[in-house]
């Protein structure tokens, strides 16, 4: 049987595709001869060896039935997004360590902070792509230094999402630095300031959350100033390799620094790229390559971190391509959001989510 560990019932209010996507696991599930339960947290009894939740029946006119299951035999796949985790902390704390004394198998942890993921990349042969040059011993004389020597450099939080409380800084001369950030715990900021003022700022960010510094890359953009990224879903399949699920141009608002689709930005599917769409890209330096050689990096990366971490089975990159057509690696998720992608690559997602269990 698959489990899938999630934050409610299958049809939870006002999350149709939710539901919608589920569904779909639940038929995949059955078309491989497989059963498939959805549960919480809260619905597990380690020491009875039991799981409450809420079974697929495939057919029936009740498509969803509550039902108890052992856990013998059980495949569990951990689909907690961040709403999930912030209502079941406690009890996800604690099926995580209950989960990984037992021999239940399980798939699609939560990733480590990104300076970790990093560190492990380091070295690894990414071609045709790679990941920016990062600094991650952060204090307050380091950040003037590194911004001074590199002119623009990225502060960003070891762990977060979205583009929040990130902070691009730009060395101007004489002592003055312009600070930019969209999304700086709840405030926007756009400013120039002297490196005491920098310092200040620095203090405040690092006191809340761990950061590193990184390379600023210049990325491609429309004629009308909207910055272009991809995110590439990659996911492995029933032989447990790795393939492309989705690949989705993201598109900022006109002047945004950042492209994340929860941050104003647009998205497109770009997986089956027409005639017109390949057009549009290729006025501003996307070609069928640049797509290809994204794909072919992802894939590169996800077995890299397969490596050390070995329940590792979905993952979202985020690849930008530089004014000098250099392909970089700026961020991981291992729980990618599928507000982005199209109903018919859900499908393809889940389908691969189904085999892979």
């Amino acid at each position: 049987m698959l489990i899938a560990l999630t934050g409610g019932p299958p049809n939870m209010a006002g999350r149709p595709r939710r539901a919608r996507t589920f569904r779909e696991l639940g038929q995949f599930s059955a078309d491989l001869g497989q059963e498939l339960l959805l549960t919480t947290p809260a619905n597990w009894s380690f020491g009875k060896q039991r799981v409450q939740g809420w079974k697929y029946v495939p057919g029936g006119t009740e498509v969803w039935r509550p039902s108890t299951v052992p856990m013998a035999d059980c495949v569990v796949y951990d689909a907690m997004y961040l709403a999930d985790l912030k209502k079941y902390q406690a009890e996800y704390r604690t099926w995580k360590r209950l989960i990984g004394k037992g021999a239940i198998p399980f798939f699609n942890p939560i990733l480590p902070a990104k300076d970790l993921i990093y560190r492990g990349l380091e070295g690894a042969k990414l071609w045709p792509g790679r990941i920016p040059a990062t600094e991650y011993n952060v204090n307050t004389e380091n950040v003037v230094k590194i911004t001074k020597e590199r002119q623009r450099v990225w502060l960003k939080p070891t762990i977060g999402s979205g583009g929040r409380n990130m902070v691009l800084l730009q060395y101007l001369g004489n002592d003055r630095f312009k600070v930019v950030a969209e999304r700086f715990y709840g405030r926007s900021l756009d400013k120039e300031v002297t490196s005491k003022e920098l310092s200040q700022l620095l203090i405040y960010a690092t006191g809340r959350r761990r950061y590193m510094v990184q390379e600023h890359i210049p990325l491609l953009h429309t004629r009308d100033g909207r910055k272009f990224d991809l995110r590439v879903t990659v996911q492995r399949n029933g032989t447990g390799e790795w393939q492309v699920v989705a690949l989705t141009g993201r598109f900022g608002s006109p002047g945004s620094m950042l492209t994340n689709f929860h941050a104003g930005g647009q998205v497109e599917s770009f997986s089956h790229p027409t005639t017109r769409q390949m057009m549009r890209l290729n006025e501003f330096g996307v070609t069928d390559t640049s797509l290809a050689e994204a794909a072919k990096l992802a894939l590169l990366v996800a077995d890299q971190l397969q490596r050390k971490y070995e329940r590792l089975a979905i993952l979202g990159l985020d690849i930008g391509q530089s004014n000098q057509g250099v392909l970089f690696v700026y961020d991981f998720n291992g729980r990618p959001g599928r507000d982005i992608l199209t109903d018919a690559e859900v499908s393809y997602a889940m389908r691969c989510t189904a085999d892979y269990g």
